[in-house]
């Protein structure tokens, strides 16, 4: 397993985790602890559209080196895959200003 698949593995388990640690009413002690978590949340979706944009760039290349091409309409699928992973770019985008005012509104308890 390359470098990059474990590290996407982490990621994926780490959200996982975070899933089943966060069930119960207890997961935090304070608002403080919520409001770290939502900027850690928020720096995370900061980072996908630049992950997701080398992806695309990836597919690109593969595609003009000839080794993307185990399909009739490789152009085709590779338009369409980076299409998608352009409007998860922008999804991020917006989930990161999302997470990041949840987190604003948050801080204001744990200050009261």
């Amino acid at each position: 397993m390359t470098a990059v698949l474990r590290l996407g593995e982490q990621a994926a388990d780490a959200l996982r985790e975070l899933n089943h640690h966060t069930r119960d009413s207890d997961a935090f002690e304070d608002p403080a602890e919520l409001c770290c978590l939502l900027a850690n949340l928020s720096s995370t979706a900061q980072r996908l559209p630049q992950l997701l944009a080398q992806l695309s760039r990836w597919l690109n290349h593969q595609h003009a080196t000839f080794r993307a091409d185990n399909s009739d309409h490789p152009g085709e699928l590779i338009d369409a895959a980076a299409a998608a992973l352009a409007d998860a770019a922008r999804h991020a985008r917006h989930l990161a200003v999302d997470i990041d005012t949840a987190q604003q509104q948050a801080a204001h308890l744990a200050t009261a």
